[in-house]
């Protein structure tokens, strides 16, 4: 075996035990769970119409899930591995391209990145149609290589045939491979002679036309608006963020890249002008998608993701690393030494891959609910956990458990009131919480006080309440609380004392609102004062009584900065009471990571607005901060200190 292929061959190895680490029981993300959930039709129309349609994808990755399911099971190994093997074939097809355009030095560097770069390990160990569209669109531009730039004979029919084949699957991948197929088609007119012309526009016509039976697909799922719903537009720090993403956010694998590209720059090779057409096309193929898919995302409706651009991205390598002449072998060893020791060091502990990747929200919260049932035996459990009931299902199978866990989609509380009706008819020991929203959360604790456990984890956080004569200890999971004493205004508290009044028969002081009131004790406080990190979540809690039919008052959040308005939140008396209701809990939960302003130092006031000048009683004011989750979007991030 020549050394340059011991080298690739070193590579590729990595690159392979990189994404198989933990097989076979890498767990489903969420979104491979949705991908398994639309693969249980009866017929292959159900599949399109049901399983296709709805989901924003083209047909081809659903489709090939459904019949793999029929063939072969739809355990999390099985389906994960035809990606796996296409994640480790693309490490090799990214050094056949790099070699063609340029040499094998830079090959062997686009090579080394791509097996350890977590955006490609990732990726290539989740069954959707990314890892996937990066094989395609790489065994597309290989094929167009050929076609164009055989070194030999340019032309051919095979290679036209395997770049028309590939194209054709980029367009039922994904939309954004099908964005970049058209591009490197264009780009190909471009290279076009008088000889060739013709058979080149065949195989484009040929690739529009093979999409046809789509087409009706694809209309109706760009009139559902794409993921606009959840999906924030980007904004100019997109582009930053996403360059130190591809470097899994390290500063030390960025300042490799960085040396390793400038010292190609400087030994350069001596003919490096001949190759700037293959220098143009990867700038252009790897900028276009960004620009056009930033633009949209801007203008019409969020679609640009990180993933979305695993396509082109190849192509920056490419670029980046374009300039080297070809090093001897040993030198390119070293080079491939220090990207997979760097890479291997960012992936493990910088980014903490393995530890937060294989911990995927349903299957820990379903796993956890099990261990717990199990290990508080004799005691009623309730669990609630905000995921469809399918997919929680599906584990609980796995696992053989027969554990009874609600899906809170299923509860489909219209109201607080309803919340707190069901917890109090279900007399339990214990109730567990998985991705339950904060502000029902604080109903909860109203009946269980005492947080016994949590996990947090990527896109998940977990929760474990019980009463409070409950034997076990319970854990600090606040970070700042203050309630209103009505004996005297103090510290971040200011009402009217002469508005205070007792209960005779209780002895429990409470504030009195009447006609000639319209606000009372107000909650004002520096952020900075109150809140440890961005991550925290402030919870409010306000306790109501004797509140008049059809009350207009209304509980009021807001955060000023320079004395303007940042960010305001009316919630009424009526959305915490059923009709019959007199009396009401007012609860409010805010996500400080989640806004911007929040970066600075507003004032936040929490107050009540008693604005029809309504008669009623507030027996209790509580304003708390909670610690977040740092590691809530932590795959797209770079991890806390």
């Amino acid at each position: 075996m020549k050394p340059v292929n011991q080298i690739l061959f070193l590579i590729i190895v990595t690159g392979a035990v990189l994404r198989f680490i933990g097989f076979p029981d890498i767990p489903f993300t969420y979104d491979e769970l949705s991908a398994w959930g639309r693969t249980g039709y009866s017929s292959f129309f159900e599949l399109i119409h049901n399983g296709v349609a709805g989901d924003g994808h083209p047909a081809l990755i659903q489709t090939f899930l459904y019949y793999w399911r029929k063939m072969f099971g739809d355990s999390e190994a099985l389906f994960k591995m035809p990606f796996l093997l296409m994640g480790i074939a693309s490490i090799y097809l990214v050094f056949l391209i790099g070699r063609n355009w340029f040499n094998g030095t830079a090959g062997i560097i686009c090579a080394a990145f791509i097996a350890v770069l977590q955006y490609t390990v990732m990726y290539s160990q989740i069954a959707r149609p990314y890892i996937s569209g990066l094989f395609f669109t790489l065994m597309m531009v290989l094929y167009w290589t050929k076609y164009f730039f055989n070194s030999s004979e340019p032309g051919g029919r095979k290679p036209l045939i395997g770049f028309t084949v590939f194209a054709v699957l980029c367009c039922y991948n994904h939309y954004f491979s099908l964005l970049f197929a058209f591009i490197v088609c264009i780009s190909g007119f471009f290279f076009v002679n008088r000889k060739n012309y013709s058979e080149y526009s065949i195989a484009c016509i040929a690739i529009l036309l093979l999409f046809l039976p789509h087409l009706s697909i694809t209309i109706d799922q760009f009139a559902m608006g794409g993921v606009g719903g959840w999906l924030a537009k980007p904004d100019e720090t997109f582009f930053g963020n996403y360059l130190t993403y591809i470097f899994n956010f390290s500063g030390v694998l960025v300042a490799v890249a960085v040396v390793i590209a400038i010292t190609g720059v400087i030994f350069h090779s001596p003919g490096w002008k001949k190759k700037n057409k293959f220098r143009l096309l990867a700038v252009v193929w790897f900028v276009s998608p960004l620009l056009i898919g930033f633009c949209y995302s801007v203008f019409r409706n969020p679609v640009l993701q990180y993933s979305v651009l695993i396509f082109s991205f190849p192509f920056l390598l490419l670029f980046i690393f374009s300039f080297y002449r070809n090093l001897i072998p040993w030198q390119q060893a070293v080079l491939a030494a220090v990207i997979i020791i760097t890479g291997i060091y960012s992936l493990v502990f910088v980014r903490k891959h393995y530890e937060i990747f294989y911990r995927q929200p349903v299957e820990q919260m379903v796993q956890q609910s099990i261990l717990f049932v199990k290990n508080h035996p004799g005691k009623k459990t309730l669990v609630m956990i905000q995921e469809p009931q399918k997919y929680m299902s599906y584990y609980l199978r796995k696992w053989n458990s027969d554990v009874q866990i609600l899906s809170w989609q299923d509860l489909n509380f219209q109201s607080y009131a309803e919340t707190r009706k069901f917890i109090t008819q279900q007399n339990a020991d214990y109730i567990l919480c998985g991705n339950i929203p904060y502000d029902h959360l604080v109903v909860i604790q109203d009946y269980f006080s005492k947080v016994i456990a949590s996990d947090k984890g990527f896109t998940y956080e977990f929760f474990c309440y019980a009463t409070s004569d409950t034997q076990e200890k319970e854990i600090k999971e606040l970070v700042f609380a203050d309630s209103l004493d009505l004996n005297q205004a103090d510290g971040f508290w200011t009402f009217g004392s002469q508005q205070v009044e007792r209960d005779s028969f209780s002895s429990q002081l409470y504030f009195h609102f009447d006609a000639a009131h319209e606000f009372g004790p107000t909650f004002t406080a520096w952020l900075y004062d109150i809140m440890q990190k961005r991550d925290d979540i402030l919870l409010v809690d306000f306790k109501v009584a004797d509140i008049p039919h059809n009350a207009e008052a209304s509980m009021i959040i807001s955060f000023e900065q320079q004395r303007k308005i940042a960010f305001y939140q009316e919630k009424p008396f009526k959305l915490f009471m059923d009709s019959a209701d007199t009396s009401a809990q007012l609860v409010y939960a805010f996500r400080f990571r989640d806004y911007e302003f929040t970066k600075t130092n507003p004032l936040l006031k929490a107050y009540i607005w008693n604005k029809n000048h309504e008669t009623f009683n507030v027996t209790s004011m509580r304003v708390s901060v909670m610690k977040g989750n740092p590691l809530i979007y932590s795959l797209i991030e770079p991890l806390p200190e």
